[in-house]
């Protein structure tokens, strides 16, 4: 096929991209295939709106998955993780991983999100961040928000820096939080405030869960909770079984048949039901 001078200048672009955030694994030819495939025979389009080659480039990497922001200093993008883990890099260094079945709109520095992502912010630049039930204004900080339209609360934890939270959108009423603490948002209600309890906050993002003299049911609402499935425990006896291990995934069959051994239960599981009996405690 013959190539013109954008073609040229697109694949060469696009053999010289590196330096993309953590698990994304790049291939040069699936981008090159990406690209002739969706907008190769459309080239007509491509004049009318006068994309650029930067342009066309960042166009391929959200195809796949990836999104990165150009570097003209202003950040618009708008961007759906539904059944896919995606990251951001903002144009300042900044990044947002958005867990799946999350929506972000980033207009400069303001950002509105419905669903998690966790935060790394780079830049001296304050970010607000507007959820369904608060408003965030961050920078220079690490932290992860939880705030789905159809929940009655938004969760943020931070492990790094300071975030401030407004309380019902007044500027001059704000609660600060800080590393290692975490902030329930109830709205119009109350904000609350307390020491991180969850350790594996960061699991969805990670894909490891690490429990130390943690009780049974609290493994068993983690697994519910990133897997989307229901758990049933036979008998109270086995919610306070103490379980010591760490696990490098997610998945709730191979974590519960792994700890069957050490708790001595058996597994029933029902398309998206699980039931765990015995009497536990080995």
């Amino acid at each position: 096929m013959n190539l013109d001078k954008n073609d040229i200048e697109i694949r060469n672009k696009l053999a010289n991209m590196d330096n993309f955030p953590e698990k994304i694994h790049w291939k040069v030819n699936k981008g090159w295939e990406d690209y002739q495939r969706k907008y190769s025979n459309r080239k007509h389009t491509f004049r009318y709106i006068k994309l650029s080659v930067a342009a066309a480039v960042i166009l391929v990497i959200v195809s796949m998955g990836i999104v990165i922001s150009n570097k003209s200093g202003q950040n618009n993008l708008n961007i759906s993780a539904l059944d896919q883990k995606k990251d951001i890099l903002l144009s300042d260094g900044s990044k947002i991983y958005m867990n799946i079945n999350t929506h972000v709109k980033i207009s400069g520095r303001k950002i509105k999100i419905n669903g998690e992502a966790y935060f790394e912010l780079k830049g001296k630049n304050q970010y607000k961040i507007q959820t369904p039930h608060g408003v965030f204004f961050a920078e220079q900080s690490d932290f992860n928000i939880k705030a789905r339209k159809q929940s009655k609360n938004a969760l943020l934890t931070v492990s790094m820096g300071v975030v401030d939270i407004l309380w019902k959108s007044d500027i001059s009423i704000k609660t600060s939080v800080s590393n290692g603490f975490e902030a329930s948002i109830l709205p119009e209600i109350a904000i609350v405030q307390r020491p991180v309890e969850d350790l594996n906050y960061l699991a969805w993002k990670t894909e490891e869960l690490h429990f130390e003299n943690t009780p049974f049911y609290f493994v068993v609402d983690k697994l519910e909770e990133l897997n989307n499935i229901e758990i049933t425990l036979s008998t109270n006896e086995l919610r306070y079984c103490r379980v010591n291990e760490n696990f490098h995934t997610l998945s709730t069959s191979e974590i519960l048949k792994e700890l069957s051994k050490s708790l001595n239960f058996k597994l029933i599981v029902n398309e998206q039901q699980v039931f765990i009996k015995g009497a536990g405690c080995s």
